[in-house]
């Protein structure tokens, strides 16, 4: 009998029990679900602010290099004009010309580039965001701004947003700067001056690009490809030549004597061309040609001593051949390397 009441009592007890933890569940799991909500709300909202924030700076990095081709000094010029023009036709603002500039500025910018801004930062969101992209739906009323800050050579983004969280919508401001990016500005120099460099800077060609602009110096008037001479007009056939004196391999004036004498025989046994040569139909027949030139160009900054050897023992060797040399000095090589020692024939290719 006892048994049977202890069997009857333990299961109201257990029921009365089993209530009881039914009703704690009861309130409990809805907060402990509220909580965890609010916790994922709030991870959510951090993910969207991150994403913003990385869309919005790339976005100014792409600004920033937008801004190096209305730097140039032409478009800069432009806008000066405009705003003081609207500084002298109001001369009370003159005191505030600096502020006002930049102020206008960065009105400007803000107005003309707000539409592509927000475009842009749409896109970086979406591109960043990937898979996570219904988490922009936690970001409403997002508002662009752009100020230029030229004395630390940056460009501020600035961005306020509505940002969904556990206790409602809340303002958020975020700030991103990026470089700017200028154009840069090209040191004029004088046209004599400017011309000086390049004729230095010729000796320090390879020797078929050097040839080519002295043949065009010279008056060369014949194709490249034409043999032996570069130039006839008059009846005088004339051949270009450069040899830059300063190299090693022109120390020996035995063979520098011996590459010019070969060059002057090839022009005194230059007989023209019988038949319209080439494209360009040239024809020189050898009862035309009066006068036979080699014109040797050197570097203007040679030593005296070759220039006079080429001016007295190699000028009358060319002459007993039936070739006048004509020496004309051009630009400085000041070569600091020096380079290995190689055949005259090989190293100082023909100008022609």
């Amino acid at each position: 009998m006892e048994t049977r009441e202890d069997n009857a009592l333990s299961r109201r007890l257990w029921r009365k029990d089993k209530a009881g933890m039914t009703l704690e569940a009861g309130l409990v799991f809805p907060i402990f679900m509220l909580v965890v909500l609010s916790c994922l709300i709030l991870i959510a909202g951090q993910s969207a602010r991150l994403v913003w924030r990385g869309a919005c700076l790339r976005t100014a990095e792409e600004l920033g290099l937008l801004t190096a081709p209305l730097s140039v000094l032409e478009l800069a010029n432009v806008r000066n004009s405009l705003v003081n023009r609207l500084l002298r036709e109001t001369a009370e603002l003159a005191p505030a010309k600096e502020t006002l500039l930049w102020s206008l500025e960065d009105c400007r910018d803000t107005l003309l580039s707000t539409p592509w801004l927000r475009r842009r930062v749409y896109w970086w969101c979406l591109q960043s965001a990937g898979a996570r992209s219904p988490l922009l739906k936690l970001i409403g009323n997002p508002r662009l701004s752009v100020n230029v800050d030229k004395k630390a050579n940056a460009i501020w983004l600035h961005s306020s947003y509505e940002l969904v969280t556990p206790f409602g919508k809340r303002l958020m401001k975020e700030r991103v700067a990026a470089a700017c990016w200028q154009a840069a500005e090209e040191k004029v120099k004088p046209a004599s001056e400017e011309r000086k460099e390049e004729k230095q800077n010729i000796w320090h060609l390879d020797n078929f690009t050097r040839g080519q602009i002295f043949r065009e110096e010279m008056g060369g008037n014949l194709p490249a490809s034409y043999p032996v001479i570069a130039r006839f007009a008059g009846g005088e056939a004339r051949m270009i030549k450069s040899i830059d004196l300063n190299r090693p391999t022109w120390s020996s004036d035995r063979d520098l004597e011996n590459f010019i004498l070969r060059k002057a025989d090839e022009l005194a046994d230059f007989a023209g061309t019988d038949e319209p040569w080439g494209s360009q139909k040239v024809l020189i027949r050898e009862d035309e040609i009066m006068r036979r030139v080699l014109l040797l160009v050197i570097p203007g900054d040679a030593a005296e001593a070759r220039k006079s050897f080429l001016n007295g023992a190699v000028r009358a060797a060319c002459a007993a051949r039936g070739v006048e040399l004509q020496v004309r000095e051009s630009g400085e090589s000041r070569l600091s390397i020096e380079t290995p020692e190689e055949d005259a024939a090989v190293a100082e290719e023909d100008a022609t």
